[in-house]
């Protein structure tokens, strides 16, 4: 016969970007949702279909990334910690004050940045540094190589750059090219890289900006 519907969880749906997230895996014996939000976040919860076990992973919940399987939960907080859960498991807090995210397919791996440092986590192993000033992350592969930008500033003269050709002599020009010498451009350069899965490797760079004082 026919089972009756399981009532899992009641939602209020306001419209908006007050709609919850609804994420079934590929078995459809995990439900990963959200319920409710506030001014730090959204309540975050986990539904296992066969065990009929509802568990509560966060209350303030911000980023929340899901695995095809169900297995694996990352999700960050309103405080910018990275938390990650996993099936069978305790939710693991890994780091603190995290930007950006990016994952592998498997989500065995997750990238982040912090204080302009790129991070590289693997389930199980203790974060590895592999990058200072990077800003950006750009693609990430399954392979370990993962592409992102970094951005470098070095103040020049501005006589590096600018030729003093006004027709003057004597104290004018000495003066002119005092000026010149005298100022400076905080010029921005930016890097493409990649990290092969074991070192840094740049593939160009290239000035994005100028200021001068």
């Amino acid at each position: 016969g026919k089972s009756e519907p399981v009532k899992i969880d009641k939602l209020n749906l306001s419209g908006g970007n007050d709609e919850p997230t609804i994420k079934i895996n590929e078995n459809g014996d995990m439900v990963t949702y959200t319920r409710g939000r506030n001014s730090d976040g959204m309540e975050l919860y986990q539904y296992d279909v066969k065990s009929d076990e509802k568990t509560k992973l966060a209350s303030d919940a911000r980023d929340v990334n899901i695995s095809k399987d169900g297995n694996t939960v990352y999700f960050t907080t309103a405080e910018n910690n990275l938390y990650i859960k996993e099936k069978g498991k305790d939710k693991e807090k890994l780091d603190s004050e995290v930007g950006l995210l990016s994952f592998t397919k498997d989500y065995k791996t997750v990238y982040y940045l912090k204080e302009g440092k790129l991070y590289k986590k693997q389930v199980g192993k203790e974060k590895e540094k592999i990058a200072s000033d990077v800003y950006s992350i750009e693609k990430v592969y399954d392979n370990g190589r993962i592409y992102y930008l970094k951005e470098e500033t070095d103040s020049v003269k501005l006589s590096d750059y600018v030729k003093n050709d006004l027709d003057l002599e004597g104290t004018d020009k000495e003066y002119v090219d005092g000026k010149l010498s005298e100022y400076t451009m905080d010029v921005y350069e930016v890097s493409v890289c990649y990290y092969d899965g074991k070192e840094e490797k740049v593939l160009g760079k290239a000035n994005r900006n100028y200021y001068y004082t």
